[in-house]
């Protein structure tokens, strides 16, 4: 196909060289399209083909796209919109209209304003930021690898046993702004090598909340936690981060207090063992936090 601009002819049928147009009709496309040039699109629209979109994209008549598509330039709609095939969007976006999002799964990678009511049924991923302004129904599964801001987020990280390695690393990013809620660790079955230990820190003290676990026993049956929350859960493995007598709880470093994580850092979970030698072994550090929604104090 032409790497030229396209303009649609509603008495035709076709699209022709120049950039589009699309006026007050209903556009139905049901092959496949590669999209490059600016569109204005203002009439009803049904998608059912496979299409790429790389051009600035503007709709504003009501939407139906059953097809799977792929649009890495700014778009913004303002019509209502409903979404069956999987897609995946790239560009900036900007969204008025009511949407509904079957079962296709949906990959969002750039900044998104949304203010019209929206349902959700399929999977979707998001690493842009985003702004929801209008009620949400969301019954897919959803991955969130930025960082959202006003909901708790929880990342667990799983270790392993593999008869080979000797280190086993494990780390959370706690975002600028964020505040810890919990660190826990668990163990489902005992590591086999009878010197596996486990610590949780972060870069200033490596195991500044947790020190020594013991892995094949003793420190972390299967069934018990280990949680910052509060002392019961502590196991009397806690490290120089967690001080019943004052009320600590995290470290005091450039600018971050206690759970409070005014610059970001990591929680860090670090599974070691001298003579790797069995594959049982399983232990989960899950790692919950938010990043809040931040609204200034009232000044009299």
């Amino acid at each position: 196909m032409s790497d030229h601009r396209l303009t649609y002819n509603p008495t035709t049928g076709k699209f022709v060289a120049g950039d589009q147009v699309i006026p007050n009709a209903l556009v139905s496309e049901a092959g496949p399209n590669t999209l490059t040039g600016v569109q204005a699109h203002t009439g009803a629209e049904t998608h059912t083909g496979a299409e790429t979109h790389t051009g600035v994209e503007t709709h504003t008549g009501a939407e139906t796209h059953t097809g799977a598509e792929t649009h890495s330039g700014a778009e913004t709609h303002s019509g209502v919109e409903t979404h069956s095939g999987a897609e995946t969007h790239s560009g900036a976006e900007s969204h008025t209209g009511a949407e509904t999002f079957a079962t296709g799964i949906v990959t969002h990678a750039a900044a998104e304003t949304h203010s019209g009511a929206e349902t959700h049924s399929g999977a979707e991923t998001h690493s842009g930021v985003e702004t929801h302004s209008n009620a949400e129904t969301h019954s897919g599964n959803e991955v969130f690898s930025g960082s959202p801001t006003g909901i708790v987020v929880s990342k667990t990280i799983t270790f392993t046993e593999d008869a080979t390695s000797t280190t086993h690393t494990g780390t959370v990013v706690l975002p600028a702004g964020s505040t810890l809620h919990d660190i826990q660790v668990v163990t489902t079955v005992l590591w086999t090598d009878v010197q596996s230990t486990f610590i949780v820190g972060d870069a200033d003290d490596p195991d500044g909340w947790f020190t020594s676990l013991d892995l094949s026993g003793t420190d972390l049956l299967v069934g018990e936690v280990l949680s910052i929350k509060n002392v019961d859960n502590w196991g009397a493995k806690q490290g120089v981060y967690l001080v019943a007598a004052t009320g600590r709880m995290g470290g005091v470093v450039a600018g971050n207090s206690g759970v409070y994580y005014g610059v970001a850092k990591s929680v860090i979970g670090v599974a070691t063992m001298t003579t790797p030698s069995g594959t049982a072994g399983r232990t989960f550090m899950t790692v919950t936090y938010s990043v809040g929604t931040v609204t200034a104090a009232t000044l009299a």
